[in-house]
């Protein structure tokens, strides 16, 4: 399929639907949702905003409390974690450490990103992890946009992430 194709075809939500699909008139002329676009859309809420619905409800509210949150829901260990960030599992437990605490170290951007793509966080998600540990991502700068765009795909290995930045000829994370 083309993107022209894509057009035509009025793509709703990601999915391919026609409008017809997507929306239906009532009998005032008024568009209302189908039941495939309402499913959809309930999907997503439940899905993104049901995330965020249960830390509030159990309390999350540092960048400590949320990684450890992801990790939990997630069901990953440290090893784990740390096998698919490249990072050691000290550094792990530095990063997962209560700051109060001797051990624990301050995460700079680029392990956070790290983490992320470990963790495989959704874009939303990943984004509030971000925001919680005060850091955001400069989309003015070619970096920033490039970051933005690897948290839309947190599923594909780092690897993948260091070939897509080294073809920008940004550095890779590490």
């Amino acid at each position: 399929m083309t993107i022209g194709d894509a057009v035509d075809k009025n793509i709703y939500f990601c999915r391919l639907y026609t409008a017809e699909e997507y929306s239906k008139s009532d009998d005032k002329g008024h568009y209302v949702l189908s039941e495939a676009a309402k499913n959809d859309m309930d999907a997503f809420f439940k899905e993104h905003y049901g995330i965020f619905d249960d830390m509030r409800e159990n309390h999350i509210a540092s960048l400590h409390d949320a990684l450890h949150y992801h990790k939990k829901r997630k069901k990953l260990t440290y090893t784990q974690i740390a096998e698919r960030s490249g990072l050691t599992e000290e550094v792990m437990h530095s990063y997962f450490a209560k700051p109060e605490t001797p051990k624990h170290r301050t995460i700079p951007l680029e392990r956070l990103m790290i983490l992320c793509n470990a963790l495989q966080l959704e874009e939303m998600i990943a984004l509030d992890l971000l925001k919680r540990a005060q850091m955001s991502l400069n989309e003015d700068e070619l970096k920033g946009r490039y970051y933005r765009y690897l948290l839309s795909i947190t599923n594909a290995p780092l690897e993948k992430w260091n070939q897509i930045l080294s073809e920008a000829k940004l550095s890779q994370l590490s």
